[in-house]
């Protein structure tokens, strides 16, 4: 973990980085609002936190930067040492549709455990509509259009960010007729994890 003077120096530095590169920091972002939420953010580290906690707060700036160039990325390094350990990744393709809902990809298939655009309306018993909210409140881009496709295209791994290792993923999902099932995500094993449970794991060990 890294003491919170260290998370606060790096917050700092960060927006020192962006005030003395940026060409015209007036054209993109609001300064004033911007230091006084960096401010707010100050107050709120108070302890240690690993690189995944400190993303968490820091990254509350990436909206305010309204550039999806500038910001704070989620933490890769620990993301990555987490798929090499074997650890499991979110196993499938979605997206953020323009009312906040998470759904299937369009290349969804039926080994994946979802159809084409099916909503996603639970991960591990947490609703998704306020997982992408929380997420959404940390991403990078210039419009909220942006910010969609920025959380869409690297969903797994800010989802693993906001939530911490999950052993698998069992999803509440939403057909286009409006019934409701759950079940497991099994996906495809990649190379340094697995997206799918230990065999003979139940559904219940996976809702939290």
């Amino acid at each position: 973990k890294y003491a919170a003077e260290a998370v606060q120096a790096d917050m700092a530095q960060l927006l020192s980085v962006i005030d003395s590169t940026h060409p015209d920091p007036a054209l993109s972002f609001d300064s004033a609002e911007l230091r006084r939420l960096s401010q707010q953010l100050t107050g709120e580290i108070s302890g240690a936190m690993t690189a995944r906690e400190a993303w968490l707060v820091l990254a509350r700036l990436n909206p305010h930067f309204r550039d999806a160039h500038t910001g704070l990325r989620h933490p890769v390094a620990e993301y990555e040492a987490h798929l090499a350990a074997g650890g499991a990744a979110f196993p499938a393709a979605v997206f953020v549709d323009r009312s906040g809902m998470l759904r299937a990809s369009a290349q969804a298939t039926p080994e994946s455990g979802l159809a084409p655009y099916e909503e996603i309306v639970a991960i591990n018993g947490r609703p998704t509509d306020a997982v992408v909210a929380a997420l959404m409140q940390r991403m990078r881009g210039e419009t909220d259009s942006i910010r969609r496709l920025v959380l869409s295209y690297s969903f797994p791994a800010h989802l693993w960010t906001l939530l911490g290792p999950q052993a698998a993923f069992c999803a509440d999902i939403v057909d286009r007729n409006g019934n409701r099932r759950r079940g497991l995500l099994e996906g495809t094993k990649k190379a340094g994890g697995t997206a799918g449970p230990a065999p003979g794991r139940s559904l219940a060990t996976f809702v939290q």
